[in-house]
């Protein structure tokens, strides 16, 4: 298919009771789709990444659309160095940061914000050994490709949010978290901690936990919107 989508269980029972059809008897009805590139378009993304496809790397995106959602670029910044001692790469996708601050990433850090299309962006999740990154599309185009998420969760509750196939959620440990209005919750606040909550040592751990494990994707869950 050319298109990403997601079949979720309400669409399984819109399509049985208003059409008659069950889409869970069809091959792969839940498996989620990414459109392929062209090899104009993959030769262009091959060589942005240069040695870095050939060695292996993280990928993750600093910011995930939303503040509330988004980890502090601290905390990346000194989880990007813990990586560095394992001597492994990380690639950070997105759009072109608006803030003209320069940010020194060290030298295993390949930044390609705004270099790349969305159709681009996809293989470069499709290549990488592993992503880390919050509530974000990027999760789910991992999903698509069979490519393990570590995902971080404040205040979206990662049993609604999460893909269908996840190595590791990591879940604030704050009181209030997670506050999603859908929920009857108070309601996002106007100066959010939950994520800063999540440490880069925990983040850390569960990366090296996922190595020694044999880079896992993790169990698989249909997507209900529950606790379970």
């Amino acid at each position: 298919m050319d298109e990403l989508c997601l079949r979720t269980c309400s669409i399984c029972i819109f399509s049985k009771k208003g059409l008659g059809i069950d889409v869970t008897t069809l091959p792969d009805w839940d498996k989620l789709y990414f459109p392929k590139l062209s090899m104009n378009q993959q030769a262009h993304v091959k060589y942005l990444l240069g040695n870095f496809l050939e060695e292996g790397y993280i990928v993750c995106s600093l910011n995930t659309g939303s503040t509330v959602k988004d980890w502090p670029l601290k905390h990346w910044l000194i989880l990007f160095d813990k990586i560095k001692e394992k001597n492994k790469k990380v690639v950070i996708i997105g759009a072109e940061p608006k803030s003209s601050t320069k940010v020194n990433f060290s030298d295993n850090v390949l930044d390609l914000r705004g270099k790349t299309n969305l159709l681009e962006t996809g293989f470069v999740i499709d290549k990488a050994e592993l992503l880390v990154n919050g509530c974000s599309f990027p999760v789910h185009v991992a999903n698509a490709m069979d490519t393990p998420v570590i995902g971080l969760y404040g205040s979206q509750p990662d049993y609604r949010a999460r893909p269908q196939r996840i190595y590791a959620s990591i879940c604030s440990t704050k009181k209030c978290a997670p506050c999603d209005t859908l929920f009857n919750s108070p309601g996002y606040c106007i100066h959010p901690t939950c994520m800063e909550s999540i440490t880069p040592n925990i983040v850390m751990d569960t990366i090296e936990k996922f190595y020694h494990e044999g880079r896992s994707l993790g169990v698989y869950r249909l997507f209900t919107g529950d606790k379970s």
